[in-house]
C-alpha cells in the first residue's frame, strides 16, 4: 500500500524525495536518503618503483611477462605525483551520491604491514576474495599470482612491473583486514550510526539522532527533531535504521600514478601470456586492447586504482546489538566480535591525468582532479558490477511529450550512451515503515545528452577552447554549444514519473 508523502513519512524513503511539480516540468527534490560510504587509501612507497628490472627466472610465465613489458617500459620516478595524491586524498569528499561515513583513519600503510603479514594470512585473505572460476583466464591469473607470490616477498620490488604490482596487490586484502581489526572499523560504524556516548543516558549509551538526521536529508533541525520523536513513538525507527545502516559501505583504494603506456603494456603482456597458453583468444584480445588503448593513450599519465568494496553486516548483528549491547559500552561491543564487514567485490579503474603543458593550472590541481575522478570512476564501476551497491537517483525533470526525463548524474557516475535505467516508484508499508520499490518503466541514456560532471570538467573544457589544436578546439566548441547540465533519458515517459527514482539496470 502506498502512503501519501508527508513531512514524517518522507523519512522512510531511500534516495527518494518530496516532489513539487513546476509548470515547466521541473521536479524539486529536497529530502531524501542515501547509502553511506567510508573511503580509505592504501599507500606504499614500493608502488613508485615501476621499472622492469633485469633478473632471471626458470618460470615461463615470468619470463614472458618480463620480456613483453620491457619492450616499451622505462623507469618512472612518480614520487612527486603520488605525494600529491596522498596529500590531497584526506581532503577529498566521498562521491556525492553517498553520505560520508569516515569514522577513522583514511590511510593504510602497506609497507609496514607487509613486514608482519604472514604467508598464510595473505593466502587466506586472497582466497576469501577470489571469485570462483573454472579454467581459462581466471585459472591462469590465479596461477600467475601464486607464482608471483612465491617468487617475490617482503620489500623485494625487483621483478617486472606486472609481477611486482600483482605481488604488492596480493597484500592489500590482508592489510585491509588488519586495518579493520586494529581500528575496530565495523563497531565504529555502528557506534557512529547510533551516536554512541560514554556516559549512559536513560539506560542507554545510544540514541537515534544520527538516524533521524540521515532520514531527512535537507530538512530543518525542527523537522528532524519532530521526526525522531514520532518515528520512535510509532515503532518505525528500526525499519529505517535497517535500511540506512544496512547500506553502509567501505571502499579501500590502492592507487598508482603511472604512465598510460605502461598500463597498456601490462594489459598486453597478460593477454599475450594467456594467448600463448590457451590458443588464439589471448592474442586477439591483446591486439584489440592494444589498438584501442594505443589510439588514445599517447605519452600521458593516469591514476590507476584497484578498489575493494566491503559492506557493514548489519543484518547479521542487529538482533544481538539491540538485545545485549544497547546498554553496554563500546568496548564491550568491540569485544563481542559481532560487528563485521563483508567483502562484496573488487574493480579496477584508470583516470587520465591532464598535463600542465596543455593547461594554465598547476600539476597539483590537475592531479587532485584526476584522483577525485579515479575514486568516482572506481565507485561507478563497482556499482555497475554489483547491483546491491547501486544507488537510486531522483528524477529532477520530466518532459512526457518529448519522452524524456532528466537526472543529475553523468560522466562522474560513468553514465554512457545506451545505458539502461529502471524507473522505480517507492512504496511504504504503513505498519513497519519499510520501503519497497515497484518498477514502473525503463529508459535509456540519450547520446550527446550526458552531463560532464567530472572534477575539473569546466576547466578542461576552457583549456580545450583555448587549444592550438584545431580538432581539439572544434570538439570543445561543439560541446560548449550543447550546454548539457543534466543527463537525458529516453523512453515511454509518463508525467507521474516525477518524484520517482532511477537505478542502473544494464550497462550498454
Amino acid at each position: 500500500m502506498k502512503k501519501t508523502l508527508t513531512l514524517l513519512s518522507i523519512a522512510v524513503l531511500s534516495a527518494a524525495a518530496t516532489s513539487l511539480i513546476a509548470g515547466n516540468g521541473d521536479v524539486k527534490t529536497d529530502k531524501y536518503r542515501r547509502s553511506s560510504l567510508y573511503t580509505i587509501l592504501v599507500k606504499s612507497d614500493a608502488t613508485n618503483e615501476l621499472d622492469a628490472a633485469s633478473g632471471s627466472s626458470n618460470n615461463a610465465v615470468l619470463d614472458l611477462t618480463k620480456s613483453l613489458v620491457n619492450k616499451n617500459q622505462t623507469k618512472l620516478d612518480s614520487v612527486s605525483g603520488m605525494s600529491i595524491v596522498l596529500k590531497e586524498f584526506d581532503s577529498i569528499p566521498v562521491p556525492s551520491q553517498f553520505d560520508a561515513m569516515n569514522v577513522g583513519p583514511r590511510f593504510i600503510n602497506l609497507d609496514s604491514l607487509r613486514n608482519v603479514i604472514t604467508f598464510g594470512e595473505k593466502s587466506d585473505a586472497l582466497e576469501a576474495i577470489q571469485p570462483k572460476k573454472k579454467g581459462g583466464f581466471g585459472k591462469f591469473a590465479k596461477g600467475a599470482l601464486s607464482v608471483a607470490s612465491s617468487a617475490t616477498t617482503g620489500a623485494d620490488v625487483t621483478k617486472s612491473a606486472l609481477i611486482n604490482n600483482d605481488t604488492i596487490i596480493d597484500y592489500v586484502p590482508a592489510a585491509a583486514n588488519r586495518f579493520f581489526a586494529a581500528n575496530h572499523t565495523a563497531a565504529a560504524l555502528v557506534a557512529k550510526w547510533w551516536n554512541y556516548k560514554d556516559a549512559v543516558t536513560d539506560g542507554s549509551h545510544y540514541d537515534n539522532v544520527v538516524i533521524a538526521d540521515r532520514s531527512l536529508e535537507g530538512a530543518t533541525a525542527a523537522e528532524k527533531a519532530e521526526a525522531a520523536a514520532s518515528l520512535r513513538k510509532e515503532g518505525r525507527l528500526d525499519a529505517i535504521a535497517d535500511e540506512l545502516i544496512g547500506n553502509t559501505y567501505v571502499v579501500v583504494n590502492y592507487m598508482r600514478y603511472r604512465k598510460y603506456a605502461d598500463i597498456i603494456a601490462e594489459a598486453q603482456a597478460m593477454a599475450n601470456a594467456v594467448g600463448g597458453m590457451f590458443g588464439s583468444y589471448g592474442a586477439l584480445a591483446s591486439q584489440a586492447a592494444g589498438a584501442a588503448a594505443g589510439a588514445i593513450a599517447g605519452d600521458g599519465f593516469a591514476i590507476q586504482t584497484n578498489s575493494y568494496l566491503y559492506r557493514l553486516d548489519w543484518n547479521g548483528m542487529k538482533d544481538n546489538f539491540y538485545k545485549q549491547y544497547w546498554d553496554k559500552s563500546l568496548d564491550e561491543l568491540i569485544k563481542s566480535g559481532i560487528c563485521k564487514l563483508t567483502f562484496v567485490g573488487k574493480e579496477k579503474n584508470n583516470a587520465y591525468v591532464r598535463q600542465a603543458i596543455t593547461s594554465k593550472r598547476s600539476q597539483g590541481e590537475l592531479l587532485k582532479n584526476a584522483t577525485i575522478n579515479a575514486i568516482d570512476g572506481a565507485v561507478a564501476k563497482l556499482q555497475a558490477k554489483f547491483p546491491e551497491f547501486r544507488v537510486k537517483t531522483p528524477i529532477v525533470k520530466v518532459d512526457a511529450q518529448a519522452g524524456l526525463l532528466y537526472a543529475e548524474i553523468g560522466t562522474k557516475e560513468n553514465v554512457e550512451a545506451g545505458d539502461e535505467y529502471d524507473v522505480l516508484e517507492p512504496n511504504e508499508d504503513l505498519k513497519t515503515g519499510a520501503i519497497s520499490y515497484k518498477k514502473v518503466g525503463k529508459v535509456k541514456v540519450v547520446k550527446d545528452q550526458i552531463w560532464d560532471n567530472q572534477a575539473g570538467a569546466a576547466q578542461d573544457l576552457q583549456d580545450d577552447l583555448n587549444s592550438s589544436d584545431a580538432k581539439v578546439k572544434e570538439a570543445a566548441e561543439k560541446k560548449a554549444a550543447n550546454k548539457v547540465t543534466m543527463t537525458a533519458f529516453q523512453g515511454k515517459v509518463k508525467e507521474d514519473y516525477a518524484g520517482n527514482l532511477l537505478v542502473l539496470s544494464k550497462k550498454k
